[in-house]
C-alpha cells in the first residue's frame, strides 16, 4: 500500500476462510482489509482534500475508454464481446453530462494477430493501428481496463504509446487486477524511465470516474477520493474503497451505442461462443457474490450481492429487442440464481421475451432444484455454462441434436477434439433428486437418464465447475472429470 497507509490488525477480514488462509503480506489480503465491504475494522471516511494538479480545462476533459488487445493460447476460441464495464461507465458519464468515447481494440482488430510467446498470440488492433487512431482524435484522458491479468503487458504497452504521442495526457487504469494489486501495478507501470499510468480507479467505476473528471476539470485531484490511487506530487498514494452502488436500478443501460455493435453481431462469437442467435446481447442482472469460492476472483472484487429489480431486467431485454433486434441473451452474472424467489420471478417474466438464453459465466449448482430448472427451461434456457477442454465420458452422452458449427476465427479455430461435448441436464436433476446435495460433502451419481420432455432440445456443452469452498459441495457424475467439476 502507500507509504502513509497502515493496514488494520491481523484479524480483519469478514470471510473466515480468507482470514485463516491469506498470508499477512498478501496483496489480496491488504486489498480486502482496506475495503469497507470486506473488512472487520471499518475506518472513518476522510474528508475531501483537493490538491492542485494542473491548469483547469475549458470544459470536462475529453475522455477515451479503452479495452486493449488481449492474449490467447493457440487453439482457444476467439470471443469478441462488447466491454460491458466500459459501456456502463460511458452511460453514467453521459447521464452526468460528461462526454466520452470507447475504443475496443479487440473488435477493431479482430483479424490482427501477433505471436508474443510460444503458443501465445495477441489479437486486436495493432500498435500502428492504435497510433493512427489516437493521432486522428483529440482526447485529454485515456482510461484503460482489462479483463485478465495476462493482458497487463498489452495495457502497459498501449498506455506507453499514449504517453509517447500525448505527453500531457492523463492515463487511468481500472479493472480487477489494477484494483487489487494497485501499488505493484502502478510501480511496474514504468517504461524507459517514464510512468505510463497516472491513476487507478479501484472497484466500480461508474461514480468514481465521474467524480475524478469533475475535479480534474478545475485542475484539482482529491487526494482522499474513494478508491483513487496514483501519483501526486511525485508520491504514490492508494486510497481504500468505501462506496458501493447499492441500487443498481439507478444505473442507465450500458452505452452500446458508443461501440460498433454490428461488428460484434457480424463476428458472432460472444461470451458463450456457440450461440443459437445471430444478434446476441449480454445482460448483467446482479453484481457480487458472497459465497467465496476459492477458484473465483470476482467475489474478491465484489462480495456484496446486489440485484436489479426483475422489471428493470425485463425492460432492458425489451429495449434491446426493439433497438438492436437481438435474438439471444447471455447472462453475465457471477451468481444468477442465488436468490430462488427472484430467479423464478425473473424466468417466469422472461418467457414473454421469447428469446433463447444461456449462462456462460456459470451457475451455482446448489441453487438449483426442479422448480428453478423448470422455470429456466420454459423461459428459453438452452445451455448451462460451457467448456472447451475435456468432453464428458460417453456414459454422460445423450443423442440430442446439436449445432456443432465452430466460431469464426483464424489461428484460434478449435480443433475437432474441441467440438461441443453433449450432456443432459437430467444429470443435474438426478443429482438433486437422488442425493439432496446441499450440505453433503460428497455425492455420486451412477446413472444418467433421458431428458424430460421439456428438455429435449436442451444441451449442456460441459459440466460446470462447482467446488465452492468452504462449503465443500462436490458432485461426481461417474464420469472421469477433474475433482472440482460436476
Amino acid at each position: 500500500m502507500s507509504e502513509d497507509f497502515t493496514p488494520p490488525p491481523r484479524v480483519a477480514i469478514k470471510q473466515r476462510a480468507l482470514e485463516e488462509n491469506l498470508p499477512a503480506d498478501s496483496e489480496l489480503r491488504n486489498y480486502l482489509v482496506g475495503k469497507e465491504e470486506t473488512t472487520r475494522h471499518a475506518s472513518a471516511r476522510p474528508g475531501t482534500d483537493l490538491r492542485r494538479f494542473r491548469a483547469a480545462y475549458r470544459d470536462f476533459p475529453r475522455t477515451l475508454l479503452i479495452m486493449p488487445p488481449m492474449c490467447m493460447y493457440e487453439g482457444a476460441v476467439k470471443r469478441v464481446i462488447p466491454p460491458l464495464g466500459l459501456c456502463y461507465i460511458a452511460a453514467q458519464l453521459e447521464r452526468e453530462g460528461i462526454e466520452s468515447d470507447i475504443l475496443d481494440c479487440i473488435v477493431e482488430g479482430v483479424d490482427t494477430e501477433e505471436r508474443v510467446a510460444d503458443g501465445v498470440w495477441r489479437f486486436g488492433m495493432s500498435e500502428d493501428g492504435f497510433r493512427s487512431w489516437i493521432a486522428a482524435r483529440n482526447h485529454d484522458v485515456y482510461a484503460f481496463s482489462m479483463i485478465y491479468s495476462s493482458d497487463i503487458e498489452n495495457l502497459y504497452r498501449y498506455a506507453e504509446i499514449v504517453k509517447e504521442m500525448k505527453p500531457t495526457a492523463i492515463v487511468i487504469a481500472g479493472g480487477l487486477h489494477a484494483s487489487i494489486y494497485t501499488e505493484r501495478f502502478l510501480r511496474d507501470g514504468v517504461r524507459q524511465g517514464r510512468r505510463v499510468i497516472d491513476f487507478v480507479i479501484r472497484g466500480e467505476g461508474e461514480l468514481r470516474l465521474g467524480q475524478f473528471l469533475r475535479h480534474l476539470a478545475v485542475g484539482r485531484i482529491d487526494r482522499n477520493a474513494d478508491g483513487l490511487a496514483g501519483w501526486l506530487d511525485d508520491q504514490l498514494f492508494v486510497n481504500p474503497q468505501f462506496q458501493q452502488i447499492e441500487n443498481l436500478d439507478v444505473l442507465p443501460y450500458p452505452a452500446y451505442h458508443k461501440v460498433p455493435i454490428e461488428k460484434y453481431f457480424d463476428h458472432n462469437v460472444p461470451f458463450s461462443p456457440y450461440p443459437q442467435g445471430n444478434r446476441v446481447m449480454q445482460i448483467l442482472t446482479s453484481r457480487g457474490c458472497p459465497i467465496g469460492c476459492t477458484f473465483c476472483a470476482s467475489t474478491n472484487f465484489a462480495k456484496a450481492y446486489r440485484v436489479r429489480s426483475v422489471d428493470s431486467v425485463i425492460a432492458e431485454v425489451a429495449f434491446y429487442k426493439e433497438r438492436y433486434h437481438i435474438d439471444e441473451i447471455q447472462f453475465a452474472d457471477d451468481n444468477l440464481t442465488l436468490n430462488k424467489g427472484r430467479s423464478i420471478d425473473l424466468f417466469t417474466k422472461l418467457r414473454s421475451a421469447g428469446l433463447p438464453w444461456c449462462t456462460p459465466n456459470g451457475i451455482m449448482v446448489n441453487t438449483l432444484d426442479d422448480e428453478v430448472l423448470d422455470a429456466m427451461i420454459r423461459s428459453g434456457l438452452y445451455q448451462i455454462s460451457e467448456t472447451a477442454t475435456k468432453p464428458p465420458h460417453p456414459a454422460a452422452r445423450v443423442s440430442l441434436a446439436a449445432n456443432n458449427r465452430r466460431p469464426r476465427s483464424s489461428r484460434f479455430e478449435p480443433s475437432a477434439s474441441h467440438r461441443r461435448p453433449i450432456a443432459c441436464l437430467s444429470i443435474i436433476r438426478t443429482a438433486y433428486r437422488r442425493q439432496r446435495l446441499l450440505g453433503i460433502r460428497h455425492a455420486r451419481v451412477t446413472k444418467t437418464h433421458r431428458p424430460h420432455t421439456e428438455c429435449d432440445s436442451l444441451i449442456v456443452e460441459a459440466v460446470l465447475r462447482v467446488l465452492a469452498l468452504p462449503a465443500f459441495v462436490h458432485v461426481d457424475v461417474n464420469c472421469r472429470f477433474s475433482r472440482n467439476m460436476l
